[in-house]
This record gives structure tokens, sequence and C-alpha cells, in this order.
């Protein structure tokens, strides 16, 4: 399932946890022992897998949002499937 890395899939399951329950990279790499790069590298993994794990062939409605990040024309945007309420 995971690429191979020096962790364990426990380990990876419980920093996805964490994450998930909203605490910050810097607080799980504190607690996990761990630098906060192998972290979002792994956590960039889960999400990436996640992505190409969804299934969005029943989607007919989508709503966008955007917002500026900055000034400077960069923009964050959110999808959400407006049928179910899915981002």
């Amino acid at each position: 399932m995971w690429p191979k890395t020096h962790f364990t899939t426990l380990f990876e399951a419980q920093v996805i946890v964490m994450a998930l329950s909203g605490m910050t990279v810097t607080a799980i790499a504190h607690l996990m022992h761990e630098t906060d790069t192998r972290i979002w590298r792994l956590l960039g993994k889960a999400v990436a897998e996640a992505r190409d794990a969804a299934d969005y062939s029943d989607v007919v409605r989508v709503g966008i949002d955007d917002t500026a990040r900055r000034r400077n024309q960069s923009y964050i945007s959110i999808m959400a499937n407006l049928d179910c309420q899915r981002a």
C-alpha cells in the first residue's frame, strides 16, 4: 500500500490521525521525535494516495469559492460537491 519508507505503517497511521485531529505539523514532529520535513513528506504521500483513490464520477453540481492568499494574486480555491456537501 505505502511506498517503502523508514516509518512503520502504524507510525504513519498515528501521524495521520494526529493531523486529522487538528494538530500542527510542528507539534506532531515534536511529539514523534521527527523532523517537520519528514512529517510533511509523509502527509503529502497520504494526501496523494487519497486523491488517487477518490471517485468523482457521481459529481453533478460543483460549488467553487476562492480567496486571495496574499495580495500578489495567489489564490486558494475550494470546490465542493453541492449534492452531498463534500469538499
